[in-house]
Formats: structure tokens, C-alpha cells, sequence
């Protein structure tokens, strides 16, 4: 399976995000862009991609976990 990571990089006020896999990184104005380039730079390596499964975590409260809850 591989493995791909995004987060947000900030460059003075300009957020950007980074989808990292291995050695390589791809950069985007959003995190499906960033995923985007890399799915297209590992297939155009022969890569074979198979299934793909996201996983978005914002840390940010939601209806299942407040503030407090998260920060506990």
C-alpha cells in the first residue's frame, strides 16, 4: 500500500498544502491538488496506485468532540 501524507505549509500568509510519499513531495493550493500531483508523478513512474483510501484529520471540534474534549 502506499502511502501518502498532507500538511499545510505556511509561507508567510500564502497556505499551501504538501502531499509527502517516500522521498518525493508535490505541493497544491489545496490538500486535493497536492494529492493530485503526486498520484500523477507516482503513476508516471510506474507506480501501480491500486485502491485509494483518504483519511482527512483537521483537529478542529466537531459534533462528536468540543474544544475541551480534543485539548483533554
Amino acid at each position: 500500500m502506499t502511502t501518502i501524507t498532507i500538511v499545510p505549509e505556511f509561507a508567510g500568509k500564502t497556505l499551501t498544502y504538501k502531499a509527502i510519499c517516500a522521498n518525493k513531495e508535490t505541493s497544491g493550493l489545496t490538500p486535493g491538488q497536492a494529492l493530485d500531483l503526486m498520484e500523477t508523478s507516482l503513476i508516471a513512474e510506474g507506480e501501480n496506485m491500486g485502491e485509494t483510501l483518504v483519511i482527512l484529520q483537521r483537529f478542529r471540534p466537531d459534533n462528536l468532540f468540543s474544544k475541551q474534549q480534543q485539548e483533554r
